[in-house]
């Protein structure tokens, strides 16, 4: 019966969603960790500190709402009687110390398994009497070993529970233990990226044999040659937290982790240092800045012609160079290495962008040889994103608006020195015409050109929170999920969402993103 099996399960919804109340210190997170290898390729801790903070504000802001009022410690109380036990004498009373969930294998997410320290021996041997369709199937290494329906297994060591998908990776998880090669609790941290003590989630990813996951090279051969890119090669782990900072505030952060030997600050996308850029002094639309737009556009155009070395974009830049004798990343991209600000409406068609350039006067000169050649390139960009790699705005990757080019794109020269380059002919989602230039010394491009005109003396300001080189910033209660779902990423929640703040700051040794989500 199912039913009996989320039973054997239920320590793992219990702690994933949270719940709250109860007393103890929480267990040695070394001890727990030791069920996983130390190269296990995923690895997830989620705090059940009974009464804290981080799940009593997960309950406050998104449990009960979203369940129209009811507490998490209430939907989990009828699921401890669906299944024939009771939540406060059988189940509540083992909970409190950290559970890790992650695999048994070092290259593929299999083998999955949980283990958590609980706080009564004496309820534990009492649960597994009670658990539908449990049977006792001996020992090994020390434990007392179980098997619920439709093999599920799982075992009892001294106060620990641990659960597996079969009695194989059951075994494994005990063998693992008792093995010099047992994951620690500072192996972990390495990977994680900061957070407050005990926060309310933490991962680990092991990327150092991406190359073999689940024959994954072989499959997409694009992602095989991205990394023959200094910054992809020297990828080795991603590490997630998750926390609530203040009441209304949750904070992920993501950590990229690299191998720093192998990397200097020109293979990176990003600019590196804390500082952050300014964005326009709006909020009813998504405003982003990028301190060095040019790293990124380089960055981009690099792993375009690695991973897609025959597609028509890559080959329009390549007979471009050849037949202007430039290269287009010195001459042409690396211009944009100041500030850059753009502001997109809700819509998702009407944007507008800016960047400060290293020489504006060269710049003039470039793009109107660049300009007649823009629709081979913009064609060439729809071709790659068809493939699966992220539309490249060559002017403007502040600006994500998104657009579907045909092959009747247009470019109308200005007539004057402070008149705009005009193309029309864009169909799909995105704007139908995009205007570009310079506006004094400043490179402009948006949807209008009085939009574009004005974006060049648009006010900034410095957003809170934010570090590092890239920012964006919007408010879902201007309007934002009109546009999440117009970009596939609607959701349906009773949840209030207010200002979205996410930031990227760049070293060798990482890239860290973080996401500041207001939960009125």
């Amino acid at each position: 019966m199912k039913r009996a099996i989320c039973a054997a399960f239920l320590f793992v919804g219990v702690l994933v969603a949270g719940c709250g109340g109860g007393p103890g210190e929480a267990g040695e997170l070394d001890d727990t960790l030791g069920y996983f290898p130390e190269d296990a390729s995923l690895i997830v801790v989620v705090t059940t500190d009974l009464g804290g903070e981080q799940l009593g504000r997960l309950d406050r802001k998104i449990v009960r709402p979203q369940s129209g009022g009811e507490s998490l410690e209430d939907l989990l109380r009828g699921l401890a009687e669906d299944i024939q036990l009771s939540w406060d004498e059988d189940v509540k009373p083992l909970l409190g110390n950290p559970l890790v969930v992650g695999t048994q294998s070092s290259v593929e997410l299999t083998g999955i398994s949980a283990a958590i320290q609980t706080r009564d021996e004496g309820k534990l041997h009492e649960l597994a009497e009670k658990i539908p369709g449990a049977t006792p199937e001996g020992e090994a290494h020390g434990a007392e070993l179980y098997e619920a329906e439709a093999g599920i297994a799982f075992a009892i060591e001294g106060d620990f529970l641990i659960l597996a998908q079969d009695q194989d990776t059951l075994l494994r998880a005990l063998e693992q233990r008792d093995s010099d090669d047992r994951l620690s609790e500072a192996e972990f941290d390495e990977s994680i990226p900061g957070a407050p003590e005990d926060p309310l989630l933490r991962a680990r990813v092991d990327l150092s044999s991406i190359e073999d996951f689940s024959g994954l090279s072989r499959r997409v051969p694009e992602v095989e040659r991205l990394f023959t890119l200094p910054w992809f090669a020297a990828l080795r782990t991603v590490g997630v937290t998750a926390s609530f900072q203040e009441d209304e505030l949750l904070v992920v952060d993501v950590a990229l982790n690299t191998d720093a030997g192998d990397l200097d600050e020109d293979d990176l996308p990003l600019a590196t240092g804390e500082e952050s850029p300014e964005v326009a002094s709006r909020d009813d639309v998504i405003v982003s800045a990028n301190r060095d737009q040019s790293r990124t556009t380089v960055f981009l155009l690099r792993a375009a012609r690695a991973a897609f070395p025959d597609s028509r974009f890559v080959q329009a830049v390549d007979d471009l160079e050849q037949e202007l004798g430039i290269d287009f990343e010195d001459e042409i991209l690396k211009q944009f290495n100041g500030p850059s600000a753009s502001a997109l409406e809700f819509d998702g068609q009407t944007f507008a962008a800016r960047s400060e350039v290293r020489d504006p006067d060269r710049l003039r000169e470039q793009l109107r040889v660049l300009a007649p050649r823009l629709p081979e390139l913009v064609q060439g960009l729809e071709g790659l994103r068809s493939q699966g790699l992220a539309f490249l705005l060559l002017l403007a990757p502040d600006a994500v608006a998104s657009t579907q080019p045909l092959d009747d794109v247009q470019v109308e020269l200005p007539d004057g020195p402070n008149d705009l380059y005009h193309v029309s002919g864009l169909t799909g989602d995105g704007p139908s015409d995009v205007y570009f230039g310079l506006v004094g010394d400043v490179f402009v491009i948006a949807s209008e050109e009085e939009r574009a005109r004005a974006i060049a003396e648009e006010p900034t300001e410095p957003v809170d929170g934010a570090h590092g080189a890239a920012v964006v910033r919007f408010d879902l209660r201007e309007g934002g999920r009109d546009l999440l779902e117009r970009f596939g990423l609607g959701f349906d929640t009773e949840v209030e969402i207010g200002e979205v703040v996410g930031s990227l700051e760049a070293s060798t040794e990482r890239i860290h993103a973080t996401l500041r989500v207001e939960l009125p």
